[in-house]
């Protein structure tokens, strides 16, 4: 080898290093962002220790079951902390015929945040929002508050992110009657159409109990198969435990337990793991009214919450190189003109809150009628954009409003913006 070889080659490695280098900076700042305070706050609310407001009603969500008026409204709730973040949002309805899957009331709530360079490539990060038992009080705080905060604070910490791949946050319904998986089965079978247009499904980490610690040796399984790449994709996330000291004694289960939302994807043949308890040192609460947040560690959930989150991000990755998940604080409130505009059907708003507020915006029509309500909840200080779908509603004026009240006043401002169909 030449010496002008041997100094390109030397190049490239380093460039390779100062790269990897540079990943793992950004998959720290993300650990760095997880919130405990978002988490817990999550989880008090899914199970019915606070309230929640959902289209500018409060609500105390006393059970998840598949059946319950409940679950209905933790599902519109869930959407709505989605939709909060920015992300596009959808509803993914479980029909009652459709290959016996069981109820027509259930719905799956998917948030994409699309990559910028490779949006084709996909991973999902998922947990069930349903609960049991079926009569009394569900609050499921374990099973499975804990996996939904985690897919919402990963929504919160990497909305705010460039990636390359796109990433998809699920909310999965009705995994819990009869051990059906019927919205992990339905997500499946759903995803086919679009991986006919060129979509490739690379990953899925689901959650399923990761709150409870009780003899508090921070033990922790990932349920796997040797199914596609689902052993490798555990192996790794078991290294990002170990690289960015996170804490956790990660244990590989395989074959893993085909009682999760894995299972459908295993049989989907796609690459996926599930996060877990240790099942020696599983919850006694289980599938009971006792399944209380009072009964969860914090400290080992945060770190599996941590853990997963960074590996969604390291998956991702890399980030594209500059961006930041920290953003400047507003000196200022201001609701900006949304883009596009004229629109059609989707356009985006973005607002500025410059300090604790409760915060709620809405859209209205010529009439002054409202007619939907973006955000209805409280928000610390920051910059954010929130997209308005406007797929059911005609052509014409609309009015956006925000109303900001903080122990300093009240900020309110309109924008006009039009429908274009």
């Amino acid at each position: 080898m030449s010496k002008y070889s041997i100094f390109f080659v030397t190049l490239l490695l380093v460039a390779s290093m100062q790269q990897q280098i540079k990943s793992q900076q950004n998959v720290k700042e993300v650990i760095n962002s997880v919130s405990i305070d978002s988490l817990w706050k999550y989880v008090g609310q899914l199970s019915g220790e606070s309230e929640v407001k959902v289209n500018g009603e409060t609500h105390i969500i006393t059970s998840r079951y598949y059946t319950h008026e409940d679950n209905e409204i933790a599902g519109s709730w869930i959407k709505n902390k989605f939709q909060s973040f920015g992300l596009n949002t959808t509803e993914n309805y479980i029909n009652k015929n459709f290959n016996g899957f069981l109820s027509g009331k259930g719905k799956n709530i998917i948030a994409v945040k699309t990559g910028s360079s490779t949006p084709r490539n996909i991973y999902l990060l998922s947990a069930h929002y349903d609960s049991v038992p079926s009569t009394g009080d569900s609050p499921g705080a374990d099973d499975n508050a804990t996996g939904v905060a985690t897919v919402l604070e990963a929504a919160r910490v990497l909305s705010k992110l460039n990636t390359n791949n796109t990433i998809i946050f699920a909310a999965l319904d009705e995994e819990e009657p009869e051990a059906g998986l019927y919205g992990s089965k339905y997500f499946v079978f759903h995803f086919k159409d679009s991986k006919a247009s060129g979509d490739t499904l690379l990953g899925v980490i689901n959650m399923d109990m990761i709150g409870y610690d009780g003899n508090k040796d921070n033990a922790i399984d990932l349920h796997t198969q040797s199914i596609a790449n689902s052993v490798d994709l555990a192996n790794k996330i078991v290294e990002i435990n170990k690289t960015n000291n996170i804490g956790l004694t990660v244990g590989v289960v395989n074959p893993g337990s085909k009682n999760v939302d894995t299972q459908s994807f295993w049989e989907g043949n796609y690459s996926a793991v599930t996060m877990l308890e240790d099942t020696d040192d599983f919850n006694p609460n289980y599938h009971k009214s006792s399944d209380r947040i009072s009964s969860l560690n914090k400290s080992y959930f945060e770190k599996a919450a941590k853990l997963v989150i960074a590996s969604i991000a390291s998956f991702a990755l890399p980030l594209i190189s500059g961006t930041s998940i920290k953003t400047n604080i507003p000196v200022d409130y201001s609701l900006m003109q949304n883009f596009p505009n004229p629109f059609n059907p989707s356009t985006r708003i973005n607002f500025s809150i410059a300090q604790t507020s409760q915060v709620r915006i809405s859209i209205y029509n010529i009439l002054g009628q409202e007619v939907t309500e973006l955000v209805n909840e409280e928000k610390v200080s920051g910059n954010y954009v929130i997209n308005w779908r406007a797929y059911n509603h005609s052509s014409g004026i609309y009015f956006c409003r925000i109303v900001a009240s903080s122990n300093v006043g009240n900020f309110i401002k309109s924008i006009k913006m039009i429908l274009l169909k």
